[in-house]
């Protein structure tokens, strides 16, 4: 895509503003990190997690980068099995999330806060324009709360009836695949590991369908 193509131009507008964005902070909300989202305007395949953790700050605002102790997401094994590397997809494809900002650590003091009802209804504006930039064919939305801002008509159903599901909106595939945490339970049961194993087969047919 050249950097004159209008969807280039507009993506690089949409970060600039992003960037100066304080509706979380004026609205009394912890900001721990800038605003972290990558990728070119021309991805067709967009990936929505629920928000960056802190480690990815440290990384020059790459998202699913390294985990504590230097160990990559678990993410990174899903998508090659589906058959991108990592160094491809990053080249390629987006990521962004829910809520574009760290939001800090939970008041256990064990992992990240989820961002409240009111934090994903301010970031809407931006993961709305986004969208419409991109135009992406295949939306992966990771963990429940992505699952449900992009499907609402799933919430409250058990993982276990969507992983494994693609739904169709609009043009657009959304592909649910669970929170990729190493301390997720979920993931232990070999019936649930079943159910993405089944999720990774239909990205890689989708991969091959549209040559993404």
């Amino acid at each position: 895509m050249s950097e004159t193509d209008p969807r280039h131009l507009q993506l690089e507008e949409l970060h600039t503003e992003l960037s100066r964005c304080r509706r979380c902070a004026d609205a009394g909300f912890y900001i721990g990190s800038r605003p972290i989202f990558s990728g070119p305007a021309s991805a067709e395949v967009m990936v929505v997690g629920q928000a960056p953790a802190k480690v990815e700050e440290g990384e020059q605002g790459q998202p699913f980068g390294l985990r504590r102790g230097g160990q990559r997401s678990l993410l990174w094994r899903w998508l090659e099995q589906a058959g991108w590397s990592e160094a491809e997809f990053r080249a390629r494809h987006y990521f962004s999330a829910i809520t574009k900002c760290y939001p800090g650590k939970s008041k256990s003091g064990k992992g990240d806060r989820v961002p409240t009802a009111t934090e994903r209804q301010l970031c809407a504006p931006w993961r709305e324009r986004e969208r419409a930039i991109l135009r992406p064919k295949v939306i992966i939305v990771v963990g429940r709360i992505a699952i449900e801002t992009f499907l609402p008509e799933l919430k409250g159903r058990p993982l276990e009836a969507i992983i494994g599901q693609t739904f169709e909106h609009g043009g657009v595939t959304f592909v649910p695949l669970p929170h990729p945490s190493g301390v997720s339970r979920w993931l232990n049961e070999p019936e649930n590991q079943a159910r993405v194993e089944e999720a990774l087969a239909k990205l890689r047919l989708l991969k091959e369908r549209y040559k993404l």
